[in-house]
């Protein structure tokens, strides 16, 4: 009985029993961020690349075909969170964005995630 006040206790703390957000839809937005994170890091290490690859060479790469296997290893670098390749698209000379396809796996739909390259 002690346990169980405990824990409700607790649950009211934390915002557990929140109206405002329910459980499955705490999940879901967590599963948003660590899917954010992940694209974050591989967007730091590509972008790595191909900055390297521009001093190389005086340009961008017009794909990862370019980049591999002399600066990223495998083609595996270049596959998002869900398992799809990534997408380079440069679109002035100054500005190149790397794109996710999303959790639908298909490009160009509300779900793409597109970060520019600094």
């Amino acid at each position: 009985m002690i346990l169980l006040a405990f824990l409700v206790f607790i649950g009211l703390q934390t915002g557990f029993f929140s109206k405002k957000e329910n459980l499955p839809q705490k999940m879901l937005n967590t599963n948003q961020k660590i899917d954010n994170l992940i694209i974050d890091s591989d967007i730091k290490h590509i972008s790595t690349a191909i900055h390297a690859f521009y001093s190389d060479s005086g340009k961008f790469p017009g794909s990862f075909d370019e980049l591999i296997p002399f600066y990223l290893r495998t083609e595996a670098e270049c596959l998002d969170a869900w398992g799809q390749k990534y997408r380079i698209e440069v679109e002035e000379e100054a500005e190149i964005f790397i794109i996710s396809a999303g959790k639908d796996k298909i490009f160009n739909t509300s779900d793409d995630l597109k970060r520019r390259l600094q």
